[in-house]
């Protein structure tokens, strides 16, 4: 079990540098090797889901991230611009 707890992280850290498609799915990747983990170390149970959505931390963390994306959406046009400024100094 610990041998493949290690290969796992090992994969984590490695592969999104190696596999260009990897890095474009980065959190698909991240959520699929974090099943695997919890699956190898028998750690899969209805009480995990049940811990795991008790934890506000994950609300926040959800917000945040849909609050960022809709910045940027609205945005991209702008930071466009402004990057391709900063880029020809």
């Amino acid at each position: 079990m610990v041998t493949a707890l290690v290969v796992i992280l090992v994969l984590i850290l490695l592969l999104p540098f190696v596999v260009k498609q990897v890095e474009h799915n980065l959190e698909y990747f991240l959520f699929t090797m974090g099943i695997i983990s919890v699956i190898v170390s028998k750690q899969f149970s209805v009480e995990l889901f049940f811990h795991i959505f008790k934890n506000p931390l994950i609300y926040y963390i959800t917000l945040a991230v849909l609050i960022a994306g809709l910045i940027f959406t609205l945005l991209k046009e702008k930071l466009k611009i402004g990057v391709e400024k900063v880029a020809d100094k």
